[in-house]
């Protein structure tokens, strides 16, 4: 049994819908369904009827929502108490694929450092495959990937979205692109600025083109690049088109220095993940860190 478990219960009773408390909590619904279940199989029993558009404490929800008030009052107590202390100190390590190492987890260290200066970090930059073999080694407490990692082991949370947009140089002939949707054939005989394969960007290239008919290796990859703002740069110069996070690429857009062009098929999304072991118990400061990066990046 765990805090975030007992908080969902007490939401969806307090608010009568898994979608309020999910929304209350920062997280997906799916998320908060997930922490019911652990708790379902935990005692044995529903704890929740579900309605359509509401849910219902059964007897034993009822008498555990009782319980979950008083465990989480004095959870809240203690941390009111000393987490100002040695509790909510330390460092906390995050492995990070490239994408939210470059351009999530700069500002989310930085906004959690305000509400605890004593916060400190390590990160660890790769790619998604790399970054969830370094939680599952113990060798990072959390991850951010925008890969789902396989391994059973993994507690994975998906905690905000993501958009893969084809760019080109800002000059002909792909300024002709802007007209219409780029079919993907005009995809495929372009020189293709590619990233390296064990990146979550690069596992949804081949995932689009595998939709579409194709597979990675009809492309034409001039390079591979580990960095997204190297691609980029190379895509402005006039090396090639590329397909990229529009994390990665908004502002180069903005300064209208590449072109971000409409994809035939509609937009090619993703998500991104927070991981952590599920049999790891994480530091007081760890923990502050994983609900208040779910609730920030929820909310964006």
């Amino acid at each position: 049994m765990e805090f975030r478990q007992l908080e969902a219960l007490k939401l969806i009773i307090d608010t009568g819908s898994f979608s309020a408390a999910a929304k209350q909590m920062g997280v997906t619904q799916p998320s908060v369904s997930s922490q019911i279940s652990a708790l379902e199989r935990e005692f044995g029993c529903r704890l929740l009827t579900r309605q359509p558009g509401r849910a219902i404490p059964t007897e034993t929800g009822r008498a555990l929502y009782r319980y979950a008030e008083e465990i989480l009052a004095l959870r809240d107590k203690a941390i009111a108490t000393y987490g100002s202390h040695r509790e909510m100190s330390g460092t906390i390590t995050i492995a990070a694929s490239s994408i939210p190492y470059q351009f999530v987890l700069p500002v989310l260290t930085a906004q959690f450092s305000l509400q605890y200066p004593d916060a400190r970090f390590h990160l660890a930059g790769g790619d998604s495959t790399s970054a969830a073999a370094l939680v599952l080694a113990e060798k990072a407490d959390l991850g951010m990937v925008g890969t789902l990692p396989p391994s059973p082991k993994l507690l994975c949370e998906p905690i905000m979205e993501d958009e893969l947009m084809v760019l080109a140089p800002a000059q002909p002939p792909y300024t002709q692109w802007q007209q219409q949707p780029v079919p993907v054939e005009d995809i495929l005989a372009a020189p293709f600025v590619a990233r390296e394969e064990g990146s979550g960007t690069w596992a949804e290239v081949e995932h689009y083109l595998t939709h579409q008919g194709y597979e990675g290796g009809a492309l034409r990859v001039v390079t591979r690049m580990d960095n997204p703002d190297a691609i980029i740069k190379a895509v402005e110069q006039g090396l090639g088109i590329t397909m990229l996070s529009s994390l990665a690429a908004s502002e180069y857009m903005r300064g209208g220095r590449v072109l971000a062009l409409p994809l035939a098929g509609g937009p090619v999304k993703r998500k991104l993940y927070l991981i952590r072991r599920k049999d790891k118990t994480l530091s007081a400061i760890t923990e502050a860190f994983a609900r208040f990066a779910a609730r920030r990046t929820n909310r964006a």
